[in-house]
């Protein structure tokens, strides 16, 4: 346990800091980029969806008229 008190890193405790705290931002930022390219990937996908099923709906609609 003292040991590790009596360490020191070559450039100092804030340069460690300063990278860690890089690159969780960098790790937050990449996560939110997954995210959205995520969330416009679905958003095409339920919009393809709800076109074919109006198509569908449309189609037994007018059998359903004609008989």
């Amino acid at each position: 346990m003292f040991r590790l008190m009596q360490l020191k890193p070559p450039q100092g405790w804030n340069a460690v800091v300063w990278e860690l705290a890089v690159i969780t931002v960098g790790v937050i930022i990449a996560l939110a980029a997954q995210q959205w390219a995520e969330g416009l990937s679905w958003r095409g996908k339920v919009a393809a969806t709800e076109r074919a099923l109006r198509a569908e709906l449309k189609e037994h609609y007018e059998y359903a008229v004609e008989f």
